[in-house]
């Protein structure tokens, strides 16, 4: 089974393809982020002991929210 690396995974770092044809901006800020491009934006489980329903929700970070941004301007 082959497996796809998370952007910022220091474990895949090593494996890591530059994409081609991608725009110098978006791809210095790929690679300066310095964790996982990862983020949920509502995260719920129930308590083990009170088994009352927690829920906590976070909006995007702005570092990745920048990137999406530079992401979606780009043309196909």
């Amino acid at each position: 089974m082959k497996a796809n690396s998370l952007v910022g995974d220091d474990k895949y770092k090593k494996k890591y393809k530059k994409l081609k044809n991608i725009d110098l901006d978006i791809q210095n800020s790929i690679t300066k982020l310095n964790r996982q491009f990862l983020h949920a934006k509502i995260l719920g489980f129930m308590h083990p002991r009170t088994k009352k329903e927690m829920i906590f929700s976070s909006l995007l970070p702005q570092d990745l929210n920048n990137i999406l941004k530079m992401l979606r301007n780009t043309e196909e």
